[in-house]
């Protein structure tokens, strides 16, 4: 429930602000708040800037502290919402996307989808469940697919 009102409110503050000419000044102190004190503010605030610059490389780093040095697990479908858009070059990517990716790229975006699954992360057990039932980029699996849509029932 909480990634439903993330996205929500970074739609919402989308739609309602234009923050592509941030001072270095403000953009230093969101990273700061990001790594310091996994201020979810300053990370959306962050990904606003650096998806109107088309710069998902940059947004990647802090979605991975979030994520990995804060322990917030909501962010890993983040992270590989950033693999995503870095590896196709895309600023909205959708689940079809992902059969896009070559090898190496469909390996590590999928080791973040597993490590989000394994931590009960709404959006990556529903990513995976789209892959495996339609078999986009990996081996078309409807055990394997009604399995997660069964494990996501249970939210």
């Amino acid at each position: 429930m909480r990634a439903i009102k993330l996205i929500v409110a970074v739609m919402i503050f989308h739609g309602c602000s234009d923050h592509k000419d941030l001072s270095e000044k403000q953009i230093t102190k969101y990273k700061s708040k990001v790594i310091e004190n996994n201020n979810r503010s300053a990370y959306i605030l962050l990904g606003e800037y650096y998806y109107n610059q088309d710069n998902y490389s940059e947004l990647l780093s802090y979605s991975l502290i979030m994520s990995y040095k804060h322990n917030d697990k909501e962010m890993i479908h983040n992270v590989y919402m950033d693999l995503l858009s870095i590896f196709t070059n895309k600023k909205f990517c959708t689940t079809q996307d992902f059969k896009l990716l070559s090898d190496n790229q469909k390996k590590l975006a999928l080791f973040f989808l597993n490590d989000g699954a394994k931590q009960d992360q709404i959006g990556c057990i529903n990513e995976l469940e789209k892959l495996y039932r339609n078999g986009w980029g990996v081996e078309k699996n409807i055990i394997k697919a009604d399995s997660l849509k069964k494990h996501l029932d249970r939210f």
